[in-house]
């Protein structure tokens, strides 16, 4: 008899290992996704049922709303495919301010002799996302998963609910990268060209040093990267100044937006700022004197802070004739920016949809009001209205 005890043990044990093993599944394909700013990437969120019967199935996934935009949510076949017709829940949709995706459906017959849910996997939903920020890295969330499955058939048939707790839950990760900087040092330089060329003549791939896009690594990638090297050389170059180490809770700093102009004549320019949202809320904006320089008259054409989507936006112009006005040629503070510290952690300050308005840039006016605003096209009723079209 004193054998009996751990036999029976061993056999609990086995059997609590077999259950655990059999944990219904709900997991994001493709776990990592890897995207240029301003593309778009799909991911699929899935569930397996691992041998249960799934009749309803609910998540919210949460993501980093600085980098990414969910622009779509579409329902896929798990539940519908064997037959049994299904109803969303209300609540399912994209909220972009939050940084969430939320989604429930269920089959509507109630389990019995004749209706059943389903035990092969499937694809719940598929969402697509935009990448709106570059040089960031994240997490597609999967939280408070549900999934309700049918047990006791053939003669005694209810619906269990599961929770996080129940269900296997494999999350996704998401790299937005700059194009062409292959070796990930934040800077395209003619060592990316050098590995480009390498990559082209061992067969080898990369999505961020296929520059064309063509789904293949050549020398014309290589060429593609020195030739932007080569143009970024009397490009301008804007700078923003970083969170400081030390800055604990509860403290402000200033981040100073710079220019310079690298030889260029600057007639207006705008810029887009990401931040984390959860360390760092911004308090004010303020317009320096980048382009003011040599007492030229300017203005605001759009000053926003987005504290929940942790984004800012600044364009600024000068006014008047070019001719007299001039441009900005000297380096120079465009705008500064005042943070307070809400969070733990350093924030990176992103620049990204750096724009300029150079004399090549301009176009012949069309006059709509009485504010001079030499040879800028702008969208809205008046020129000063809205943002800045650069004209290419």
């Amino acid at each position: 008899m004193k054998y009996i005890q751990p036999i029976l043990i061993v056999i609990a044990l086995v059997c609590l290992l077999q259950v655990a093993s059999a944990a219904p599944k709900m997991y994001i394909e493709p776990s990592d996704s890897l995207v240029a700013n301003g593309s778009t990437f799909t991911v699929d969120v899935k569930v397996d049922p691992l041998e249960s019967e799934v009749t309803t199935a609910m998540y919210t996934l949460r993501f980093d709303n600085t980098h990414l935009r969910a622009i779509s949510q579409t329902q896929g076949a798990f539940l519908s495919q064997g037959g049994e017709e299904t109803k969303l829940d209300k609540n399912a949709g994209i909220d972009n301010t939050a940084g969430t995706v939320s989604y429930g459906e269920y089959i509507i017959a109630e389990p019995d002799e004749n209706h059943f849910g389903v035990y092969s996997p499937g694809i719940l939903t598929s969402i697509t996302f935009e990448a709106i920020c570059d040089d960031g890295a994240g997490n597609l969330n999967i939280t408070n998963p549900k999934l309700a499955v049918v047990t006791g058939r053939p003669d005694n048939i209810f619906v269990t609910y599961l929770d996080a707790s129940d269900i296997d839950v494999f999350n996704g990760t998401f790299t937005v990268y700059k194009l062409g900087d292959i070796n990930s040092d934040g800077n395209i330089t003619s060592s990316d060209a050098l590995i480009a060329l390498r990559m082209a003549v061992r067969g080898e791939y990369s999505k961020v040093a296929d520059v064309n896009n063509d789904g293949s690594v050549t020398s014309l990638d290589a060429l593609m990267i020195l030739s932007s090297i080569t143009m970024a050389v009397a490009d301008p170059v804007m700078t923003v100044s970083q969170q400081p180490v030390g800055a604990g809770l509860n403290d402000t700093f200033t981040a100073e937006v710079t220019v310079n102009p690298a030889g260029s004549e600057i007639y207006a320019t705008s810029y887009r700022l990401c931040f984390n949202s959860t360390i760092l809320k911004a308090i004010d904006q303020t317009q320096e004197d980048f382009l003011s320089q040599g007492g030229a008259e300017t203005y605001e054409v759009v000053n926003t802070i987005n504290n929940t989507a942790g984004r800012i936006e600044y364009g600024e112009t000068r006014l008047g004739d070019p001719d007299v006005a001039g441009y900005a040629t000297e380096p120079g503070v465009l705008a500064s920016i005042t943070f307070e510290v809400i969070g733990d952690g350093i924030s990176t300050l992103t620049l990204s949809n750096v724009n300029y308005v150079k004399p090549e840039d301009l176009t012949e006016p069309e006059p709509t009001d009485d504010r001079i605003c030499s040879n800028i096209s702008y969208h809205g009723s008046t020129c000063c209205d809205n943002y800045i079209e650069i004209k290419r």
